[in-house]
């Protein structure tokens, strides 16, 4: 993936096999697929179309397994799919990160690290703009942070794109490679309301 975004949301997924998440996918969206008004396909996409947001348009969404990073699948959306990401998360177990970023030139930045064990224990930290900066934190630290950066009397410095990047380094996982050696991929897209 390019460094160069407006928005990315990345999901990853730890200890679930691909083809049970696929089976988690079309059952979540059974009627929608059983109605024709989505499909999902396996042919490969560029992955950086995702980077630019999309609201209002039809959903769509690709979820892939990559070699490099074995029993961990990833899902990558151009509009926000953090309530379908908790509802697999709830059916498929295991570990759950969610990654939100702003890039350069969006008017309300945002900054996101959702952490959410095989037990459910959620952390959460999230820096934004409206008017103002906003952060927030919820949970237990986990080993890989750095608390010291929550203390910055700039709120803009306490959680950034380079931080959340650090955070998933320290959990084995570099952004920005996620996408390159892929080994099975699916689209889910959606076409009638």
């Amino acid at each position: 993936m390019t460094q160069k975004f407006l928005s990315l949301e990345l999901s990853i997924f730890e200890g679930c096999r691909f083809p049970l998440f696929v089976d988690i996918i079309k059952e979540i969206y059974d009627s929608e697929l059983r109605q024709k008004k989505s499909v999902i396909y396996t042919n490969k996409v560029n992955l950086d179309e995702y980077l630019i947001p999309t609201y209002g348009e039809f959903p769509k969404f690709s979820c892939w397994e990559n070699r490099n990073y074995p029993n961990k699948v990833f899902l990558i959306s151009s509009d926000d799919k953090s309530t379908l990401a908790h509802v697999i998360h709830k059916k498929a177990g295991g570990d759950y990160i969610r990654v939100l970023m702003s890039g350069n030139g969006i008017q309300f930045p945002a900054f996101h690290f959702h952490y959410s064990d095989s037990c459910f224990n959620d952390r959460d930290i999230l820096a934004y703009k409206e008017d103002k900066w906003v952060f927030f934190e919820k949970g237990t630290p986990l080993d890989i942070e750095n608390t010291n950066y929550y203390k910055n009397r700039l709120v803009k410095n306490r959680l950034n794109s380079d931080i959340i990047e650090e955070y998933l380094l320290r959990l084995g996982i570099n952004m920005w490679d996620v996408d390159g050696c892929i080994d099975n991929i699916i689209t889910y897209e959606q076409n009638a309301w």
